[in-house]
């Protein structure tokens, strides 16, 4: 997806933020985990249960924000309005 915004589209900075994509290529992945163990380590989290969902979510919130705004940004602006326009409004259920 990115390789189509610099392909097409014009930005200021393209050709640095370009550079710098193919320069992390060259960096493993796992070369983020010796300072995340280093940390992990002085802060008493490795192997625990809660350093292993901090983990997790660090590595993959990212990319998660960016699938829900890449969705919702797709969706045609008159889609929105319709659906606003014709929902029911609920009023405040009054549960005795």
């Amino acid at each position: 997806m990115a390789g189509y915004a610099f392909a097409w589209l014009e930005f200021p900075g393209r050709d640095w933020i370009f550079i710098g994509v193919i320069a992390l290529l060259v960096v493993p992945i796992q070369m983020a985990l010796i300072p995340l163990f280093t940390i992990y380590n002085k802060v008493s989290l490795y192997d625990t249960v809660l350093g292993l969902i901090l983990f997790h979510t660090a590595f993959g919130l990212p990319f998660a924000i960016f699938l829900l705004r890449t969705f919702f940004i797709g969706i045609p602006k008159d889609i929105l309005e319709s659906a606003r326009t014709t929902a029911p409004r609920r009023r405040g259920s009054s549960c005795a």
